[in-house]
C-alpha cells in the first residue's frame, strides 16, 4: 500500500513517512505502549491513502488556488482511505477509524463527520497535529515551507480549536 501511495505521488509518500516518524515520537511522549505506538504509526503511514483516487490526481497536483468544488473533492480522501483500508479491520481495527478521522477538528468543524473533542479517536487527534506540522514545516506544491518554528507557532495558535490542547502541549 505504501508503494501505491508513492507510485501515485512521491511527495505524498515522503510526507506520510515523515508524519509516521513524528507521530511515533509524540506517541512515545504520551507513554503509549508498543502496540499503541504501532497503531499510531499505521494510521500516520496511511492517513492520505484516499488521495490515490484517480479523480483527485489533477486536483492534488494543481498549483492554483482550489475552487470550492475541488476542496469538496479533496475532503473525500479520509472516507476513501477508510474504505480502502476496511478489509484490514480484523487485523487493525483502529486503522480505518483513525484514517477517516484525521481531519476532524477539536471544535467540531472538521470533516467528514464533524466530530468534536474526545469523540475524535485519540490516534487521529495525534496524527492531525503531526500531519499539520509536516505540511507547514516542509511545504507542499501549493504551500511554501514555513519551517519547524513556523509550524509549531501555527499549531499553538490552533490549540483547542483545531487540535486537542493536551496533545499540543506535549
Amino acid at each position: 500500500l505504501l508503494n501505491a501511495i508513492e507510485a501515485n505521488d512521491r511527495e505524498t509518500g515522503r510526507h506520510v513517512r515523515r508524519v509516521a516518524r513524528y507521530s511515533m515520537i509524540l506517541a512515545d511522549s504520551m507513554d503509549m505502549n508498543n502496540h499503541e505506538v504501532r497503531a499510531v504509526e499505521r494510521i500516520a503511514l496511511f492517513h492520505d491513502i484516499g488521495k490515490i483516487y484517480e479523480a483527485l490526481f489533477d486536483v492534488i497536483h494543481d498549483n492554483t488556488t482550489l475552487s470550492p468544488a475541488e476542496w469538496r473533492a479533496i475532503a473525500t480522501h479520509p472516507q476513501r482511505g477508510a474504505d480502502v483500508l476496511a478489509p484490514l479491520t480484523p487485523f487493525y481495527p483502529e486503522l480505518p477509524k483513525g484514517v477517516v478521522a484525521h481531519h476532524e477538528r477539536w471544535d467540531g468543524s472538521g470533516y467528514p463527520r464533524g466530530l468534536r473533542g474526545r469523540r475524535i479517536p485519540l490516534y487521529a487527534r495525534l496524527v492531525a497535529v503531526t500531519d499539520t506540522f509536516d505540511v507547514i514545516a516542509n511545504g507542499r506544491h501549493y504551500r511554501r515551507a514555513g519551517g519547524a518554528a513556523g509550524a509549531a507557532l501555527e499549531i499553538a495558535r490552533e490549540r483547542g480549536t483545531q487540535f486537542d490542547p493536551e496533545i499540543v502541549d506535549l
